[in-house]
């Protein structure tokens, strides 16, 4: 599965600039880079409910709530190929770290760790102009989304997810036919995405959640 919400923490500032005065100063910085990356914040859209997303963290397995000013980015076609049309949520802590997750449950587990390894690389050198060594960027998983969401309202989906027959992401009752979600996916391009694992809501206890404890790390924090 994917749903995995990832820490990604530089030792230095990744912004253009070497003074900043606001958070919203940070913020717009690193959304340009994201732009000039190929990146495209999207609308925010109405959820049909108003619960908020909650995630599990994976250290203490307790359940929290995702920041309700987390950005909605499209994934650039340069990160994510060979899988296309995906977006994440990301919101900026400071000019060193980012918190993002990638909702769709259609997602493996791998496929999601290789997009925002490339992701931190290259917005290093976007906001740098230098590559990013192993010591300079450490990437981990801290949470892990408690339900499935929809793909178009953000929604929480409740009971069993409901999953396009074509393009295979996760929806609520409203959105799940094409038309509903604006689905740009024929059903001969969904065999790429044929092979998809369930997505019912996760309860877990302390020592399930270490089992998905691994954490993607560049240089400081060992593997494990």
């Amino acid at each position: 599965m994917s749903e995995y919400l990832y820490r990604i923490h530089y030792d230095g500032p990744i912004t253009p600039t070497a003074t900043t005065t606001t958070h919203t100063d940070v913020q717009e910085q690193i959304m340009n880079l994201l732009r000039q990356l190929g990146a495209t914040p999207l609308p925010t859209r109405n959820a049909t409910s108003t619960e908020k997303i909650e995630a599990i963290n994976l250290d203490t397995s307790e359940s929290f709530s995702l920041p309700e000013n987390m950005s909605e980015v499209t994934v650039p076609d340069t990160l994510s190929m060979p899988v296309q049309n995906e977006a994440f949520l990301l919101m900026v802590v400071n000019e060193r770290e980012l918190l993002v997750t990638v909702t769709d449950a259609s997602l493996q587990a791998t496929q999601c760790d290789q997009i925002l390894l490339t992701l931190a690389k290259k917005l290093y050198v976007k906001g740098t102009g230098e590559e990013a060594s192993d010591e300079e960027i450490e990437i981990e998983r801290v949470g892990i989304l408690a339900h499935a969401i929809c793909q178009y309202c953000r929604s929480v989906v409740g009971g069993l997810p409901y999953r396009c027959p074509h393009c295979g992401r996760t929806y609520c009752r409203p959105h799940v036919a094409p038309a509903s979600h604006q689905c740009s996916v024929t059903a001969s391009q969904h065999t790429v995405q044929a092979a998809k694992t369930s997505s019912t809501p996760k309860t877990m206890t302390q020592s399930q959640a270490r089992s998905h404890q691994p954490r993607i790390t560049i240089g400081r924090v060992p593997c494990g």
